[in-house]
């Protein structure tokens, strides 16, 4: 059985993502990207946004492209939340753990 997009992407961002997580939280948090990389993107993603709404000249095809540019930039710049996420769920867990196993002294 062949595994399905979404457990796809989970098992790459496990891999590639998580291990990093501080260093990517640290990347997202620079002048870098908060006042070059982001605004830049956020522009991208109003120019594609007013492409695909003002033009009515574009083949199937070239809507698809908008859109999908456009889902790409807003999944990308959802990652500093999601990382953010993470990093408590990560945080989060050994508590869980602990509430759910109380030593009981016995």
């Amino acid at each position: 059985m062949s595994e399905s997009q979404d457990e796809l992407k989970a098992k790459a961002w496990n891999e590639s993502i998580v291990p990093n997580l501080e260093m990517i939280r640290a990347w997202f948090s620079m002048d870098a990207y908060t006042k070059g990389v982001l605004p830049y993107l956020k522009y991208c993603e109003a120019r594609f946004l007013d492409k695909l709404i003002s033009s009515e000249d574009r083949t199937r095809e070239q809507e698809r492209f908008l859109a999908g540019e456009i889902a790409y930039l807003r999944e990308f710049l959802a990652m500093p939340k999601a990382i953010e996420n993470n990093i408590r769920i990560i945080a989060d867990k050994p508590k869980q753990d602990e509430s759910r196993n109380p030593i009981t002294g016995y």
